[in-house]
């Protein structure tokens, strides 16, 4: 027991800190490619979707794997089939509200971010990020 949580632990650092590592280098050549002022109107668009990604699933694909996993254990492949298909929906229903609400709001972030740079570019921006979700 010791050995495997010691094991999952190891893979577990490294992907945080890989991903951390990757954001680093996206993040300097995100400042390069656009200049400061877009850099920083990105990032923060990209934050506004992370959370909102990350609240809207409301952890229902970890649940969802559980109970794929239990399921197809005890081989009831219809339950397997149901999850999936719930889950799938679901997220798709995310998606499209993440989507919507970006779509919608993207002139009242480009307003509210006060950015100086052409507000048509930050709502294709805001439009493109919303796209993320589906």
């Amino acid at each position: 027991m010791l050995t495997r949580t010691i094991h999952h632990g190891t893979w577990t650092s490294c992907g945080s800190i890989g991903s951390a590592v990757i954001g680093l280098c996206f993040a300097g050549l995100t400042i390069r490619w656009l200049g400061l002022a877009d850099a920083g109107f990105v990032n923060a668009v990209s934050s506004i979707a992370m959370v909102n990604g990350t609240l809207a699933g409301l952890g229902i694909g970890t649940a969802a794997v559980r109970g794929i996993s239990a399921a197809k254990e005890k081989e009831d492949w219809g339950r397997v089939s149901r999850l999936g298909g719930v889950t799938f929906l679901l997220s798709l229903s995310f998606g499209m509200l993440g989507f919507a609400l970006l779509f919608i709001c993207a002139g009242w972030i480009v307003h509210w971010a006060q950015y100086e740079g052409s507000p048509e570019t930050a709502r294709a921006f805001c439009i493109l990020m919303g796209v993320s979700f589906l």
